[in-house]
């Protein structure tokens, strides 16, 4: 894993927008392994009868404590795949395009780019652990395989170990978060992005960073890659597949564009 120090979105300049265009990134990760998330469905009596779940890769996978497993073997549906067939136009879209850098965001977007840095470094005094920013961290055997972490942890030999992942929504949310005390499924598949990317990733901490409640302003969750190992191998060869396939698609239809 090659990590790349520079500052993210308008602060980075052209150099982290060229980085990321035609690539899958943190945000498209969930989109390029097809990877589709079901709520756990109830009973009349509040019961579950279905446990929450992920499909990806043709399989169907449920948590067994903090343990994602495959309870399901089969075909890809048609849902996964639509979802990759989107993310394919884009990128091919994209590697025939000249890069448009766009930093439009909505309100709660510029809220968590505001809050990031602070909760950032609340919750490395919470963990006790050195975060360190970055602009980027790209695959060593995927090339178009980057990711723009909001902080990262390194061992002595400077291996990406760890990182964080913030954001600052709502404050229902903020609650909500609180109650289910797990990675929100909105969020789980970029936690675990990284993971997928190099195995030196140990851990990730996901945190929601809210000023505005003045009781607990900070919370976090986290994941261990030990608890998703047999997901992490599926999706890369998932991820591999697309990646190729994004290439063929490209050639096919004359290439890739180059300014």
């Amino acid at each position: 894993m090659k990590v790349m120090y520079m500052p993210q979105g308008g602060d980075g300049g052209d150099q982290w927008h060229v980085e990321r265009h035609g690539c899958v990134t943190g945000t498209k990760f969930e989109s390029s392994i097809g990877a589709c998330f079901t709520s756990a469905k109830y009973n009349k009596e509040g019961e579950i009868t279905t446990k929450e779940r992920w499909e990806m890769g043709g399989k169907t996978w449920e948590f067994e404590g903090s343990k994602l497993v495959c309870i399901k073997d089969g075909k890809q549906s048609k849902k996964s795949r639509d979802k990759q067939i989107t993310l394919l136009y884009e990128i091919v879209s994209d590697r025939q395009s000249e890069v448009e850098i766009n930093d439009y965001q909505t309100a709660e977007m510029e809220r968590g780019t505001e809050l990031e840095p602070v909760s950032v470094e609340l919750a490395g005094k919470k963990h006790n652990v050195a975060f360190i920013l970055c602009g980027m961290l790209v695959s060593d055997t995927l090339p178009m395989f980057k990711f723009s972490p909001d902080a990262i942890v390194l061992d002595k030999n400077n291996a990406v170990v760890g990182g964080y992942e913030t954001k600052s929504k709502m404050g229902k949310k903020h609650i909500q978060y609180q109650v289910d005390n797990v990675v929100p499924p909105e969020h789980l598949m970029q936690c675990l992005c990284p993971m997928a990317m190099d195995d030196s990733v140990k851990y990730w901490i996901f945190g929601h960073y809210d000023d505005r409640n003045k009781v607990n302003e900070l919370f976090t969750t986290g994941i261990k890659k030990d608890n998703y190992n047999d997901f992490i191998q599926v999706a890369r060869k998932v991820l591999t597949e697309f990646l190729n396939e994004a290439d063929k698609l490209a050639q096919k239809m004359g290439g890739a564009y180059n300014a």
